[in-house]
């Protein structure tokens, strides 16, 4: 994981992560596969939510997860709530 900070005009910041491809792709499926046993969706059985719908709420936790790392590391205040 490789991480660029460039600054901008005052306090702005333009933060670009790199993830492996490999690294990201095996953390995803663990997370799906423990994420599907244990959703509740409202409209869905528990175990019957569909995989499409999982998966946007997991990129985005992804994302986030590996955003808010990287500000931590770097004493950074993340724009996000959460």
């Amino acid at each position: 994981m490789s991480i660029s900070i460039e600054t901008l005009e005052g306090s702005q910041r333009r933060v670009t992560i790199i993830v492996a491809a490999d690294k990201i792709e095996a953390a995803y499926k663990e997370q799906l596969k423990g994420y599907a046993k244990n959703a509740r969706v409202d409209g869905f059985v528990k175990v019957k939510v569909p995989h499409q719908l999982l998966n946007n709420v997991l990129a985005w936790q992804l994302v986030k997860m590996c955003y808010l790392m990287k500000c931590n590391v770097h004493s950074l205040m993340p724009v996000i709530a959460d």
